[in-house]
């Protein structure tokens, strides 16, 4: 039982300092309602122990440490699928913003290099009107 104090206390803090984090956004919300949730969820079992008995009983484990492993993985593998969603998506748009950048970049060279002649060509024009204002 005292090991059920200590976890929930370890639980509680974390959870705290998770909350804490997205209200300094330092954390996002849509990343830290996964963690929350799970935080809350290992609280209910720690606090409901005899849930997990009865629920390991339903399913037929004969241990109940089993189940909770079992769920504990599950939730990982949800957990770090969807965090491999994310990563997707952020490379995806990285690298189309990559590709923006590059366009941007050849765009800004052509319309420096067309300033640059055309600022030659009008040194050129009041070099010639010089010429002819000589003669």
């Amino acid at each position: 039982m005292r090991i059920n104090i200590i976890i929930a206390i370890v639980l509680v803090i974390i959870l705290i300092v998770s909350i804490n984090q997205v209200r300094k956004k330092k954390l996002d919300v849509k990343y830290s309602m996964r963690w929350i949730a799970c935080l809350i969820f290992f609280l209910l079992i720690d606090i409901f122990t005899n849930t997990v008995e009865k629920a390991a009983d339903f399913v037929g484990v004969d241990v109940p440490i089993n189940l909770l492993f079992f769920i504990g993985i599950c939730i990982c593998l949800m957990l770090i699928f969807s965090m491999t969603v994310q990563i997707s998506q952020h490379a995806d748009r990285e690298k189309r913003l990559i590709q923006e950048l590059a366009l941007l970049r050849k765009e800004l060279d052509e319309v420096k290099e067309a300033e640059k002649v055309k600022e030659e060509t009008a040194e050129e024009i009041n070099e010639a009107e010089k010429k002819q204002q000589k003669r």
